[in-house]
């Protein structure tokens, strides 16, 4: 397989995370939104909702630093003549931030349920 073809091949799978973590950003605003007006402010559950959402950001991050390395490598790679060292570090730094947003979306989701069954337990004992 051409050094130029894996980048852009991986590409629309990133674009599809980073989708998938806006929509989740954008709801997870919301609902801080929504626990600011209320009367009875809760401070500690809008401080792991907010922590929440800087993790999703921190995510976005990663995947649009990704999605430029792969299109960048992927281009220098086809414009290159013969494969280089540049095309594949680039390709390489997009990998790690591919990797690091994965890890942050996996720690999103695991706090996320935590969050959610805390609240449930603390609305069925009250």
């Amino acid at each position: 397989m051409e050094n130029w073809i894996f980048p852009l091949t991986v590409l629309p799978g990133v674009g599809l995370l980073i989708i998938s973590t806006t929509n989740w950003a954008i709801a997870l605003a919301a609902e801080v939104e929504v626990l600011l007006k209320e009367e009875v402010c809760r401070v500690a559950l809008l401080r792991q909702k907010i922590r929440q959402l800087q993790r999703l950001h921190l995510a976005l991050i990663g995947l649009y630093l990704c999605a430029a390395l792969f299109v960048l490598g992927g281009f220098v790679a086809a414009v290159q003549s013969s494969s280089g060292d540049l095309p594949m570090g680039l390709m390489a730094g997009g990998l790690f931030f591919l990797a690091v947003a994965t890890g942050l979306l996996i720690d999103y989701a695991t706090r996320a349920v935590r969050i959610k069954r805390q609240q449930f337990l603390e609305r069925i004992h009250s």
